[in-house]
């Protein structure tokens, strides 16, 4: 398990978004290129596209398998099969709920309630063969 920011491969914190930007692009590509991706302008950090592109697989040696396999459409859906169970558990309980970006609003009293059904809903999907 990551213990610190997924993003953060030594390149300063200013970097972030491109971090980010490459780390996506790695997980949507089909597979390894020495080409960079053509939207993400690298000359900010001082670095190539190789140079961040072996960062990142360092940094994130134990999933380096999923990097450059088409995962991130089906990760993406995933994501959004999770985040309709969760938005269905409160709207089934009139319960506003909103979600924006990777997060979601609940009235106050409810936030621990988020984050229970935001577990289950996840061990469901992925730990349901250890049942």
């Amino acid at each position: 398990m990551l213990k610190d920011d997924a993003y953060e491969i030594g390149i300063g914190s200013q970097h972030i978004d491109i971090v980010k930007q490459t780390f996506n692009a790695m997980v949507q590509m089909k597979q390894p290129s020495n080409t960079p991706p053509r939207d993400i302008d690298f000359k900010s950090t001082g670095r190539t596209w190789k140079q961040i592109r072996d960062r990142i697989l360092e940094k994130h040696q134990p999933i380096k398998d999923s990097f450059f396999c088409s995962k991130g459409i089906r990760l993406q859906f995933e994501d959004s099969q999770l985040a309709e169970q969760l938005m269905l558990h409160f709207t089934n309980r009139d319960i506003p709920v909103l979600p924006v970006h990777d997060s979601f609003i609940v009235i106050r009293g409810f936030s621990a309630e988020l984050f229970d059904v935001m577990r289950d809903e996840f061990e469901k999907e992925y730990f349901k063969e250890l049942d």
